[in-house]
Formats: structure tokens, C-alpha cells, sequence
């Protein structure tokens, strides 16, 4: 299964099955919620390798704890294809506010607490900063599920590579922080 989602494809219950050499009577008894639950395991295996990335970079800052984790959850979806450009579609999904009164989603939380950790006022300028660097990333990762090459046109112009997505998530955070001008602490 993870083999068939990684190859870029969502398989059917029966060709999961035929994969696997059993019915898919077995496949539905055995594993009900086969897909979703293994794309909340990649999911989590992304989530877990830009955190270790964000923390091998702790001692640099904040700032870089955040373009670490930016750039290896771009670097992870990549290396999965079709398959990454489904999980991220469905982390979008996933990361939507509950309420109106949740205006705060997931992603700029941990890149605000990463910026409050090195010093920077927690004050609107820092989560203007957070939500224009989320704007940016959904963007940057929005072209990229959409630059499919099975899928998409070949006059799109905002198609983007792999390595341009890499490349976006990387630089996210600063292009954030030069729009709002946040100031880096005293």
C-alpha cells in the first residue's frame, strides 16, 4: 500500500488487494481506513522529519528552525511525487480553521512560537509575518500539486519543479519578514 501511494497512485481497494494477493473482502476486514491511515502515517513522517530538522537547527534561531522545517516538508513531499502532491492537498484540507474564531491555523502557530523564541515580540507585526509566510507557502505548495505533469497544461507559467518549490519553501519566512518589515530583537 505505502509502496502504491508512494509511486504516486491512490489505489483501489481491489488493486490493493491483487497487490497484496488476498480478496478484498480481507483488505476491507483487516485494514478499514487503509488509505487515510496510511496517509496520516506519511503525514506524520513528514511532520516528524522537518521537526527534526527544526531542531538540529535550534541553536542558529528561530528563523532557521523555520526554514529548516519549511524546506524538509518540501523536500519529503517531493521525494514522494504524485503521492506528495496528494498529502499536501489533504494536509490543506486538514489544517483548514474549525471556527471563525480559530484564525490562527497550525503552521503560523509553530512559526510564531519559533519567532517568539528567539526574542521577537509577540505583537501583530510577528503574526502578520507568520500568516503572509503561510499565504506564501500554501502558494508556492498550492503551483506545485498543481504542476502535476500528468495533469496540468504546458502553458501554465506558474507551474513550479520540485527544486522550485524546495526553493519557495526555503524562502518563504524572509519574503514574509521583508513584506511586514518585523525587526530581528536587540
Amino acid at each position: 500500500m505505502r509502496r502504491l501511494i508512494i509511486d504516486g497512485d491512490l489505489p483501489t481497494s481491489s488493486e490493493l488487494a491483487k497487490e497484496a494477493g488476498v480478496s478484498t473482502t480481507t483488505i476491507y476486514n483487516h485494514f478499514p481506513e487503509s488509505i487515510p491511515g496510511i496517509l496520516r502515517e506519511l503525514i506524520q513522517r513528514i511532520d516528524r522529519a522537518a521537526a527534526e530538522a527544526a531542531t538540529a537547527r535550534q541553536p542558529q534561531g528561530g528563523r532557521e528552525m523555520a526554514r529548516a522545517a519549511l524546506t524538509t516538508y518540501a523536500v519529503e513531499l517531493t521525494k514522494l511525487g504524485r503521492g506528495g502532491r496528494f498529502i499536501l492537498k489533504e494536509r490543506f484540507e486538514i489544517h483548514q480553521p474549525s471556527s471563525p474564531d480559530d484564525i490562527r491555523p497550525f503552521f503560523e502557530n509553530q512559526v510564531a512560537a519559533w519567532l517568539t523564541a528567539d526574542g521577537y515580540a509577540n505583537d501583530e507585526t510577528l503574526w502578520a509575518t507568520c500568516r503572509r509566510c503561510g499565504v506564501l507557502w500554501r502558494g508556492a505548495g498550492t503551483s506545485w500539486i498543481l504542476s502535476d505533469e500528468s495533469t496540468r497544461r504546458h502553458d501554465d507559467a506558474y507551474a513550479v519543479s520540485d527544486s522550485e518549490f524546495i526553493e519557495l519553501s526555503r524562502d518563504c519566512l524572509e519574503a514574509a519578514i521583508a513584506m511586514t518589515g518585523l525587526t530581528r530583537p536587540s
